[in-house]
């Protein structure tokens, strides 16, 4: 049997399923190589729940690697490795699976939106985050996926988690990938990195050998995306004569982007994205000169980074998020302002309800697939998706790497978000007229909108603008579940 043949699917393992001593609760996410579900041990129910990580298809080495570089890690900001192991499906052969501790909280992004942070608050997040890379690097690993979608905060920021070692390798580990880029995300790739593709002759075999530098600057990205609501501005290729180069554009300071950022973190985000890796500060002096910048900035440094937003209170929820945490998603509005968020899901339920009697598919498909946010010129808006929101699928597991130099090196910093205005055409998977079902649905651009009368432009996500009021896509009923547990 082809080995794309026997991908695993979550609905192989569905809630009850042992795989070792291991019950499934409910599927949390996944992405090419791994599922992840919620899980907790036989008999040891009160002890808690897991985050069971399987892989997607058998004698997958990605996974004892994963193994090895979590037992040499051992950080209150890295996940804790718990057990590891085989599961052998009905038919076929056996899948490695690794279990983690489960971690509540909220993707790097999506805590800076809900909670609308300070540059204390960011600097803080920053330096447990900085602490657990330089434990990995202490330890002999890399992590090479450091992004967004792989740092997990709760609402307050008390706590924040790097996860997703899948892609991370250790001095001594047997190379796995075949190409120019070890995995990764494009988005985050060092500037030495991207030139090595450029600069690697055609019958090359070799594969770039990533360092903690990579690190530092990929945790640059993270911190200048969180700050500012941008990515970096594209690298762009010098073709000239071969072999071809990169033409560094150095990125504004955070600072001038967000007049809002403090001095101090501006400066150390500066420092992590150097153009050359021997200016970036290591891990463990970056953690230091964080944790130091937030005890002793001043007042302005606890000013909230960002315009239209204020931070929500967190309270207790079991709604889930996206990937191997579950989410403690506070959505009392602060005094005088009604939540908008609480507005647009109730008026999103009521309306799903009354055509599928399924409200939270409905809601759940359109965050998913379409996360853009609008940037109203003239002002600096809280920080957006974009992007971002995609990068929560565990893709960290995947050989990645960049096609042709042109092509991608060009695409590899990201791209800014785009407008929240509603689509020229229809979006995908969504119900197009003449099926638009009046006097509920109104059709706007060949699209079928549900109107949200009590939510008032700006329209924030899931929701769009269109003369004045904010209408939300009416999607096709799905026929598999999203990537969130029920």
């Amino acid at each position: 049997m082809k080995r794309f043949e026997q991908k695993l699917a979550p609905f192989m393992l569905p809630p009850g399923t042992r795989v070792g001593p291991w019950k499934v609760k409910a599927y949390a996410g996944g992405g090419a190589y791994g599922l992840v579900f919620r899980a907790v041990k036989v008999g040891e129910e009160q002890a808690g729940d897991v985050a069971l990580k399987v892989a997607c298809y058998p004698g997958d080495e990605r996974f004892q690697r994963e193994v090895v570089l979590l037992s040499r890690v051992e950080h209150p900001s890295v996940p804790r490795l718990l057990d590891h192991g085989e599961w052998q499906p009905p038919r076929g052969e056996a899948h490695p699976y690794i279990v983690m501790g489960w971690v509540e909280g909220l993707a790097l992004y999506t805590w800076a939106e809900w909670r609308n942070p300070s540059s204390r608050q960011v600097l803080q997040v920053l330096g447990q985050v900085a602490a657990a890379v330089a434990a990995t690097h202490a330890a002999g690993g890399v992590h090479r996926d450091i992004k967004g979608g792989n740092i997990r905060v709760d609402l307050e920021g008390a706590r924040a988690v790097l996860m997703d070692f899948g892609a991370g390798t250790y001095e001594g580990a047997a190379p796995l990938t075949k190409g120019a880029l070890p995995p990764g995300t494009d988005a985050y790739r060092s500037p030495e990195a991207l030139e090595y593709v450029l600069q690697r002759p055609k019958d090359a075999t070799e594969t770039y050998a990533a360092q903690p530098a990579d690190d530092v600057f990929a945790l640059g990205v993270c911190a200048y995306r969180l700050v500012t609501g941008w990515y970096l501005p594209p690298l762009e290729v010098k073709p000239g004569e071969e072999p071809w180069h990169l033409e560094w554009r150095a990125p504004k300071p955070p600072v001038e982007m967000n007049p809002r950022v403090h001095p101090l973190l501006s400066e150390l985000i500066v420092r992590m994205l150097s153009r050359r890796p021997q200016e970036r500060p290591p891990a463990v002096e970056l953690a230091e000169a964080l944790e130091l910048a937030a005890r002793k900035a001043g007042s302005g440094a606890d000013t909230p980074l960002f315009h239209g937003a204020e931070p929500v209170e967190a309270v207790e929820s079991s709604a889930p998020v996206r990937s191997h945490v579950s989410a403690q998603q506070g959505r009392t509005a602060p005094a005088g302002r009604e939540s908008a968020r609480e507005s647009n899901r109730a008026w999103a339920a009521y309306v799903a309800c009354a055509l599928f009697g399924a409200a939270v598919s409905a809601v759940a498909v359109g965050w998913a697939l379409w996360p853009e946010r609008h940037a109203r010129q003239g002002e600096v808006s809280q920080p957006t998706q974009g992007k971002a929101l995609r990068e929560e699928e565990p893709v960290g597991l995947g050989d990645t790497g960049l096609k042709s130099p042109a092509e991608n090196v060009q695409g590899a910093a990201g791209s800014r978000p785009a407008s929240r205005l509603v689509p020229q055409t229809p979006l995908k998977d969504q119900r197009r007229a003449p099926h638009c079902l009046s006097p509920v649905e109104v059709t706007i651009n060949g699209g079928c909108w549900l109107e949200a009368p009590t939510v008032k432009p700006p329209c924030r996500d899931p929701f769009y603008e269109w003369q004045g009021g904010c209408y939300m896509p009416s999607f096709i009923r799905q026929r598999q579940p999203t990537s969130e547990p029920p």
